[in-house]
């Protein structure tokens, strides 16, 4: 349903808003990654094509202590409506 509304996802823009005590990694596990969420700063990754390899799996590590607020914007193929 998503598709025909705007087209695959090509990109994402993760900003993070706030940043926990401890925890809450952004996690690449296909390239053994990891970003520390920073508040002000943030991570964008885009896709050639929907396909697993091209190893943007991605997750959130759960927050040991704190918050942590962030934001998405998903770029995709179309106008999204």
């Amino acid at each position: 349903a998503v598709l025909s509304r705007g087209g695959q996802r090509i990109a994402t823009f993760l900003m993070y808003l706030r940043e926990p005590e401890r925890g809450g990694e952004t996690t690449f596990p296909d390239l053994g990654m990891r970003f520390m969420p920073k508040r002000g700063s943030a991570l964008f990754f885009a896709y050639e094509h929907p396909d697993p390899r091209t190893r943007t799996l991605h997750g959130g590590a759960p927050v040991i202590a704190g918050e942590k607020w962030v934001a998405t914007k998903w770029l995709r193929e179309g106008h999204f409506e």
